[in-house]
């Protein structure tokens, strides 16, 4: 069974099966609105048709089929192109230009695939060429990838063209070049090598066994076996047998398509609604809830679109089996009561997106159809059960692992050069973009909060707060800062993991002037945000919606990674400056950016780095480099903080150094707001009355106290 896990763990991590997945992904909002045009269309309530056609007029079905063509009906152009650019971004490749040459490769090989005397037609790249077009994004990205690491021209390293974007543009010419030649051949060879006129082969074939199977239980389980089997792949399982199945399936009592679809089919392909109870009943990830929650309406109309490419099922090797087997089990249970007269068979024709427990009694007249739907079900969830177990608990355990070891050697600086680190390790590059998959979702659930370290003078009053960021994943645990963004800053999502934490932090900063602590904050913000060229008009605009004064927000510039944009970043700072917020440069000694931001910009704070400070006792050279930069920082008025003050000795010999303030355990433990205001009520009644308040609260159980 272990052995069986590291296999299927690796073929789930799989790169070239993550991007494909991905792929899907992006289409999720397409598959949602298709399915809802599918529903609206189709629900099959008299009344709701009478009323809509009313309302809307009797041609209000085709202009929902508007939508649905432009969804559904080019989800082979979608595809390709979104598993061509998914795969370049997976592999850090172009992914732009990927994204041309797929559009660009998918058209011409399916003119190379259409009969001779036939036009390609937009209709052509609906659900039915999903496999055709998964393979073409695939091998677009590979030819792309061989041309560009073939000819340093179209990979940048020797540019013909002065302009970035001409150059782009140019290294899709020969991929796109290579896939028309491919056409032409595959054109060729299939009218003069080979004479093939027709490509149904295959369905002829399988249109032979179900004629010789239909009549009996055999028919309908091969039927199940192979639509959720080709679905798996990424292929419209009932449009691919529906030429080879149509004629046999109405003419026989017992493998039916109202069976099909009434007993088997419960929530589409993979009778995924059992699948859905599966997962509420036991996941706890918060994407995967979401997801459930999202497919449960459409699947009781067996619409899972959803499900399918957004969880995603296509692809995922630990819902194989379960995926085929329940429609089986289904087929062989639903024959049989009806062979044993237990349930009556079907006399109404239903309409495929007829509700579940609905369409057993509409289609039998009787209430034992709704009875048998109910137990196929239940034996579903059953079935899927152990499999939805065994793949989030699998999933959690590894990631709990892996979040451990990152996370150590987050803190201990292992990772020197995390960029290239994330270029080498594929379970790292893993983590992280699962991780911000998590987060983008966890900002938006309560789960990503706010906590608050006191900012102390050297008398011992409080002056101020610094905003800390922390995330509580309702399966992961507590997650590191440093991981947490780490991850953000390797994804797209770091620009709005720093507009969260500005509008939290604001949001606590007006409740606590409403309470009489008019005292400043501040708020970390990452290098990578301060390369974006519109970072500072767009905090502008955020200062504007949400109301605050800049003057009582210090933002801390994290030096954390070096700068590649130092013009961009120069220019953002030097803009926020003018709109008022006082800069801070934090963890000051580490050494990426520090003279240059002290040399070229007007900062008036630098925080000396917790390496340094904590050593300050112990080792000579520390005390030395620590006693410089204060000396340094007064001689360019600057203001200095030091930063992991854990004891009363550190505190005085800081103090005799001449550092005027503080920040650290000694004062005060990060803290969530309500405690904080606690503090702070008890901070300044003691100050005024003449006593010493640190604020100081134990740390939480596990929680170190080596880092705020």
């Amino acid at each position: 069974m272990i052995r069986l896990d590291r296999v299927l763990s690796r073929w789930s991590n799989n790169r070239l099966l993550v991007g494909i997945r991905n792929g899907f992904v992006l289409l999720t909002p397409f598959f949602i609105m298709g399915s809802l045009v599918v529903l609206i269309n189709n629900l099959p309530i008299p009344a709701y048709q009478d009323m809509m056609s009313r309302i809307f007029g009797s041609s209000w079905k085709e202009v929902l089929a508007w939508i649905w063509e432009y969804t559904f009906g080019i989800i082979g152009i979608m595809t390709s192109v979104s598993v061509a650019y998914s795969l370049a971004k997976e592999f850090r490749e172009d992914s732009t230009t990927s994204f041309v040459v797929a559009l660009f490769s998918l058209v011409n090989v399916m003119i190379a695939f259409r009969p001779y005397d036939e036009a390609l037609a937009i209709t052509d790249f609906g659900p039915g060429s999903i496999f055709m077009s998964l393979i073409v994004g695939i091998f677009t990205y590979f030819l792309f990838k061989l041309v560009r690491d073939s000819y340093p021209y179209f990979r940048g390293e020797r540019r013909i063209f002065l302009e970035e974007s001409i150059s782009s543009s140019m290294g899709a010419l020969v991929p796109g070049l290579i896939t028309v030649v491919i056409g032409f051949l595959i054109k060729l060879s299939q009218y003069y090598v080979f004479e093939i006129y027709e490509t149904n082969n295959v369905l002829e074939l399988i249109r032979f066994i179900f004629e010789k199977t239909g009549d009996r239980m055999i028919g309908a389980v091969l039927h199940s076996f192979l639509n959720e089997a080709l679905w798996f792949f990424g292929i419209h399982g009932a449009n691919f047998l529906y030429d080879a199945s149509i004629g046999i399936i109405e003419s026989n009592s017992v493998f039916t398509k109202g069976l099909m679809d009434t007993y088997v089919y419960l929530g589409g392909s993979g009778a995924t609604i059992s699948l859905i109870i599966a997962l509420l009943l036991t996941t706890k990830r918060s994407r995967t809830r979401i997801i459930g929650y999202y497919s449960i309406v459409p699947a009781l109309f067996n619409i899972n679109e959803i499900l399918l490419f957004g969880l995603p099922i296509i692809l995922n090797p630990y819902l194989l089996i379960p995926f085929i087997v329940v429609p089986v089990i289904h087929s062989i249970v639903s024959v049989t009561v009806i062979g044993l007269g237990i349930v009556p068979p079907i006399v109404n024709s239903v309409e495929w997106t007829t509700p579940v427990l609905i369409s057993g009694y509409l289609s039998t007249e009787s209430i034992a159809g709704s009875l048998l739907q109910l137990f196929n079900i239940l034996v579903g969830v059953l079935i899927y059960l152990p499999f939805v177990r065994w793949y989030s608990g699998n999933d959690i355990d590894q990631d709990k692992v892996l979040i451990k070891e990152v996370s150590e050697k987050l803190h201990s600086d292992e990772y020197t050069n995390l960029s290239h680190a994330l270029e080498s390790s594929k379970t790292l590059h893993y983590l992280f973009r699962k991780l911000s998959v998590e987060l983008k979702f966890g900002m938006n659930h309560l789960e990503a909060y706010m906590v608050y370290q006191p900012l102390m003078k050297k008398d011992q009053t409080c002056y101020g707060v610094e905003a800390l960021l922390r995330w509580k994943h309702p399966v992961y645990g507590m997650i590191s800062p440093m991981l947490t963004v780490a991850a953000a800053e390797n994804s797209d999502l770091i620009e709005e993991l720093t507009f969260f934490t500005i509008e939290q932090t604001v949001k606590d900063m007006k409740s606590l002037h409403k309470e009489g602590f008019p005292i400043k904050i501040s708020v970390n913000i990452s290098p990578t945000v301060l390369q974006k060229s519109d970072f500072a008009k767009n905090l502008e605009k955020l200062r504007e919606q949400v109301g605050f004064k800049s003057e009582s927000l210090l933002l801390e510039i994290t030096e954390t990674i070096g700068i590649t944009k130092e013009d961009v970043f120069l220019t953002n700072i030097n803009a926020l400056l003018e709109y008022g917020y006082t800069m801070a440069l934090d963890d000051f000694g580490m050494g990426f950016t520090s003279l240059m931001m002290i040399r070229k910009s007007r900062v008036g704070v630098v925080k000396i780095d917790g390496s340094l400070t904590k050593a300050v006792q112990t080792d000579h050279k520390a005390r030395m480099i620590v006693k410089g930069l204060i000396d340094l920082s007064k001689e360019l008025n600057l203001k200095v903080v030091s930063e992991f003050i854990e004891t009363t000795d550190q505190f005085e010999l800081l103090k005799e150094m001449g550092c005027e303030y503080y920040q650290g355990y000694l004062f005060g433990k990060p803290m969530e707001y309500e405690i904080l205001l606690d503090r702070l009520r008890t901070h300044y009644q003691a100050s005024a009355t003449g006593s010493q308040s640190r604020m100081v609260v134990p740390p939480a159980e596990g929680e170190s106290t080596s880092r705020p």
